[in-house]
């Protein structure tokens, strides 16, 4: 095993809202690798921006750089008006930019490990400068992502996109990406070298203790329906409570996780509207070790995302996917290709068109109301995640990967 290899990743938002690059420092820091993560600082997060965190089964420390963008002051603090944003957002990219390329050039890295487009341009020069290797980790497609504004506005941003990714990533030793599908289209646009599929699994959990929400919602015969994950337009929220009322009156909706104050209260209105207010469940924000006793409490998982809003998410495999399978909840989704192949080889849930309002209806009444099929199902869940779709497997390509450059290196 290659040891003492020093490796700088960039990212530019806060290191302790994503758990894919906790994963990945946790993964290498035990493997011997000393890791330096350039981060965004996160809001009201204490006084210094340089300090060391210590996993207590590691020898090794990780020192986190925080850098303030001034950008994420403005869009929490200062009230100004969405349109505007979009159009200094670009100026704020290029500060961000700058403040990044500066932190890590002070670092002693043998390699720069850049998260998403939005770093990749200061992984790029600040490689060139120190003559050392970058990696370009893409969470998901940056070129097919919604963006806000004007339509001349998009197609520059995209434009932008596409060229920064031409230009850079021929010169990548190795691209990262979640899955095979966003993986092809970078393959085929831009001549990556070498191609890692790491999918975005959470740990192997073994002992789950699930939520018991008939004694939550004072209601023995309530089946739950559940939505973890960051919420907002576009991830068929709306969709379920618009069909919440002619469900069974004993099906809830219980939302849990983050999203815009004005969205959630728009989603309490409609609910309001269609008179399914009290069937209508948030809980609020879970922290991420708790929240499989929630998924697992539940009925049936729910994301009916709209999967001809942006390629990106048509796309996609997200978190909530396997945090769903490594809870053994059953699912209903949106029948894009990830999730429509992976439930038919598995056999973990239903993938339906989120727009025919009777296959929704019909795949979730088959989960909550067939016992013999939804046990069937939740046993696929779990077989899956222990065996494959968990964390332990994925982080073996990504020490596979830093091995190999370390050879290199040395």
């Amino acid at each position: 095993m290659v040891n003492f290899m020093t490796i700088c990743m960039l990212l530019r938002k806060n290191y302790h809202d994503d758990w894919r690059v906790k994963k990945e420092v946790e993964s290498l820091n035990k493997r011997g690798f000393h890791v330096i993560v350039i981060s965004r600082r996160q809001r009201g997060f204490g006084l210094t921006n340089i300090y060391s965190m210590k996993d207590k089964s590691s020898f090794i420390k990780e020192k986190i750089i925080e850098f303030h963008s001034y950008f994420n002051h403005l869009i929490w603090n200062v009230s100004i008006h969405k349109f505007f944003k979009i159009f200094i957002a670009p100026i704020f990219l290029i500060v961000d930019t700058f403040s990044i390329i500066i932190k890590a050039a002070k670092q002693k890295a043998d390699v720069y490990h850049c998260h998403d487009y939005d770093t990749l341009l200061a992984g790029f020069i600040v490689s060139m400068i120190k003559n050392k290797p970058f990696l370009y980790d893409s969470h998901e497609l940056s070129t097919g992502l919604q963006i806000p504004g004007p339509l001349y506005v998009q197609k520059v941003i995209i434009f932008y996109r596409k060229l920064l990714e031409k230009l850079t990533l021929p010169h990548a030793f190795a691209v990262i990406t979640v899955n095979e599908l966003i993986g092809e289209i970078l393959e085929k646009n831009y001549h990556v070298k070498k191609l890692f599929i790491i999918r975005n699994c959470p740990k192997k959990i073994i002992k789950i203790d699930p939520v018991n929400y008939a004694t939550l919602l004072h209601n023995k015969k309530a089946k739950v329906l559940i939505y973890s994950g960051f919420f907002f337009p576009g991830r068929g929220l709306e969709t379920v409570i618009n069909i919440l009322p002619k469900l069974n009156k004993n099906i809830y909706f219980v939302l849990i996780g983050k999203g815009e104050k004005k969205y959630l209260e728009k989603l309490q209105e409609l609910a309001f509207r269609k008179k399914v207010h009290n069937r209508f469940i948030y809980l609020g924000y879970v922290e991420h070790k708790d929240i499989f006793n929630y998924l697992a409490g539940g009925d049936c998982g729910i994301f009916l995302f709209e999967k001809n809003r942006n390629v990106s998410l048509f796309l996609s495999s997200p978190n909530k996917l396997f945090e769903y399978i490594m809870a053994g909840l059953p699912f209903v989704s949106t029948d894009g290709p990830y999730f429509k192949r992976i439930v038919n080889q598995y056999k973990l849930g239903f993938a339906v068109d989120e727009n025919n309002e009777k296959e929704v209806i019909k795949a979730i009444y088959s989960i909550l109301y067939s016992a013999e099929l939804r046990k069937e199902m939740s046993n696929n869940c779990r077989y899956a995640a222990l065996h494959e779709f968990n964390w332990e497997e994925e982080e073996k390509k990504l020490i596979s990967l830093y091995s190999s450059l370390g050879k290199l290196h040395c």
